[in-house]
């Protein structure tokens, strides 16, 4: 079926439940067949139908390993679609909007999934893997280097960003997470 088509998108954050409810996480993708978006890694047992790519570094260190669509923010090569957005990638200062609604400041890699599928007309937003940060040891469920202090930013970004969002668009987030107001659960 078409991504068109389908109402529910499901957005693979880099969360370390990502491994923990993987069993649940198939299980809900095979029930309710939503669009699957994937975003940085994506482990090797989920084939996601499009993939968001915002850093350059990033796109050339595991573009081998990249599967589905190719989306991305900014100018990289190769890649199959660019999200119509007001500007580039943010630095710790930026942020895009999409047309007069939606304004996303410190926007991160899961956000910017988050505003492709808006862009793509989903109706309902999914997340898995959107944790939050409550341990410096456990930021991903890769391995990544990532400042605690970065990490703190990033979750404030995110919690303002899924508050204004969920003004115009349900998001229900499927494993545990810091943003409770938004956990659902499966």
């Amino acid at each position: 079926m078409s991504s068109r088509m389908r109402d529910e998108w499901l957005i693979f954050g880099g969360g370390p439940t990502v491994k923990e409810y993987k069993d649940q996480i198939l299980r809900y993708i095979e029930l309710n067949d939503p669009v699957v978006v994937g975003t940085n890694w994506m482990p090797k047992w989920i084939m996601p139908e499009y993939h968001v790519i915002v850093n350059r570094k990033n796109y050339a260190r595991y573009k081998k390993n990249l599967r589905g669509i190719k989306v991305g923010a900014s100018k990289i090569k190769n890649l199959d679609i660019y999200l119509d957005i007001d500007n580039k990638y943010p630095a710790k200062r930026g942020y895009f909007k999409m047309g007069d609604k939606i304004k996303m400041a410190g926007a991160t890699v899961g956000m910017y999934a988050l505003a492709f599928a808006i862009q793509e007309g989903a109706k309902l937003i999914s997340m898995v893997g959107f944790d939050g940060f409550k341990d410096p040891q456990k930021t991903h469920w890769y391995r990544t280097e990532q400042n605690w202090k970065r990490c703190q930013w990033q979750q404030q970004c995110t919690k303002d960003i899924l508050k204004n969002v969920s003004k115009l668009f349900p998001i229900k987030i499927l494993t545990p997470t810091v943003f409770e107001e938004y956990y659902e659960g499966f």
